[in-house]
């Protein structure tokens, strides 16, 4: 059997979930993109490279025209601190010591038709808007409602 190792289990993808519904804090959506966006954003030029980030999930923590920072690994939108199981960062889901967690070096406002996202276990390297800043709505594909075990 062919299985895509992008993700390790299936994903249950609603691709038509954001056609009547907007995009919340804490979804999780499914994105898609362009050689020429992840060349752009990610400085990869190798194909087979290129192909592990056409398709990434992440958690939308910042919607438009929220203003994000994080410091020592918390996140803060509008200056109040996040305060979920997702707002801090975590490595194999432990707190990561805030003298070395993640700060950003300025703060990022999202504009319209745009999303701040960050993975919940921040090591594993999938989009993250502290990095590329905030993913253009064009790139969600969908909303990842579950998983499939086999």
């Amino acid at each position: 059997m062919n299985r895509d190792t992008t993700f390790p289990r299936k994903l249950v993808v609603s691709q038509s979930y954001y056609e009547k519904s907007a995009i919340n804090r804490g979804d999780i959506i499914y994105m898609e993109f362009s050689d020429s966006f992840i060349k752009e954003h990610f400085s990869i030029t190798d194909q087979e490279q290129i192909q592990l980030y056409q398709r990434k999930v992440s958690r939308v923590i910042g919607l438009p025209g929220e203003v994000i920072h994080i410091s020592k690994g918390q996140i803060y939108i509008n200056n109040k601190k996040l305060d979920t199981f997702y707002g801090h960062q975590t490595f194999h889901n432990q707190p990561v010591a805030s003298e070395e967690g993640l700060t950003m070096a300025k703060n990022i406002k999202v504009p319209e038709n745009h999303v701040f996202v960050m993975p919940d276990e921040w090591w594993r390297g999938s989009v993250d808007s502290s990095g590329i800043g905030p993913i253009d709505h064009s790139y969600i594909k969908g909303k990842v409602v579950g998983y499939v075990t086999e």
